[in-house]
Parts: structure tokens; C-alpha cells; sequence
């Protein structure tokens, strides 16, 4: 869907790209991670930008597939994306590393979260 609205002339917008990296959570059983972190990585330097629900896309990507270490990774970039990370991002996230048995780096996450966050309105973003 990217490629073909390029192909006629237009600049997909960050609707159409968080769809796209959605999609890639949500293809097969397991999602397709590899995807999702590609057409990521094909907006960086892009004039449209990765936003809270791309990157929250992402990480479902990853949960579905057990993919731990990367959805762990996508919670580090953030700060440097100036994106807050919310509820729904962290708990995607946890669950990645439940279906990975990272449970110790899951634990981490959720003591972290418990110390960091002092009002549920920070947990939600």
C-alpha cells in the first residue's frame, strides 16, 4: 500500500505508515517483527515521523513473536524520539517478554515502572 501510493504520486502519511507497521503485527500467527522494524527504519529521515502509535505497533509486532530483545530495544530509542512511552506500549512489552521467557527482564520493567510512575496519568502518557 506504501509503495503503491508512491508509485502514484503521493507521500504516504503517518496514518498510512502506522497502518502499515499494524499490519505487520498482524500478519500470521506469530506477527512479523523484521517488517515492522523495517518500515520503521524507512522513515527515519522521512518528513513524516515515527509517532507513539507507530512505535506502540512495533512492539506488538515483537510480542507476537516472542520477540523480547527488540521490543525492549524500541523502550531505549524512545527518549531520544522524545516519545513517552504509554500503558499500552509497556504492557506490550512485558508480554514480549513473558512469550520469550525474559521474565527477569519483564520483573525489571514492571519495578521499574512501579517506581517511576508516581499517578496513573504519567503511566498513561
Amino acid at each position: 500500500l506504501l509503495a503503491f501510493a508512491r508509485e502514484q504520486g503521493h507521500s504516504p502519511d503517518l496514518v498510512l505508515h502506522n497502518s502499515a507497521v499494524a499490519a505487520a503485527s498482524c500478519g500470521a500467527s506469530s506477527g512479523n517483527w523484521a517488517l515492522a522494524f523495517t518500515l520503521l527504519r524507512n522513515l527515519q529521515g522521512a518528513v513524516v515521523q515515527p509517532d507513539q502509535v507507530t512505535y506502540t505497533a512495533a512492539c506488538t509486532a515483537c510480542q507476537r513473536a516472542a520477540a523480547a530483545a527488540q521490543a525492549l530495544r524500541v523502550l531505549q530509542v524512545l527518549p531520544r524520539q522524545k516519545i513517552h512511552a504509554c500503558a499500552i506500549m509497556h504492557s506490550t512489552v512485558v508480554m514480549a517478554c513473558a512469550r520469550a521467557t525474559f521474565w527477569q527482564e519483564g520483573a525489571a520493567l514492571l519495578g521499574r515502572l512501579n517506581r517511576g510512575m508516581g499517578t496513573r496519568q504519567a503511566f498513561l502518557g
